[in-house]
């Protein structure tokens, strides 16, 4: 687009025959320069204990190993408990 002021007008319609636009105005200007900054890299392949997240450390994955272990031990007692007796009453 060239330098200026310009104005975009959409219009649409469905199936049924209703219609509606809208209008955006907007000013492009491209006469100022910027000076390209270069791209910083890192290049430092090292990785810290504190940046590794919670979630991969060996603790939480025994953890949520146990939960769903017990979970499972818990769907098992219910499903031998389906006769209708009632051990709590």
């Amino acid at each position: 687009l060239s330098n200026g002021d310009w104005t975009l007008l959409v219009k649409s319609s469905d199936a049924s025959g209703n219609m509606n636009s809208s209008i955006l105005s907007f000013t492009v200007d491209v006469s100022t320069s910027i000076e390209p900054v270069d791209p910083v890299v890192d290049t430092d392949d090292s990785v810290d204990e504190d940046k590794s997240s919670l979630s991969s450390s060996a603790l939480m994955q025994i953890g949520g190993l146990i939960v769903i272990l017990l979970i499972l031990i818990a769907f098992i007692r219910v499903r031998r408990g389906e006769s209708g007796d009632d051990e709590w009453t």
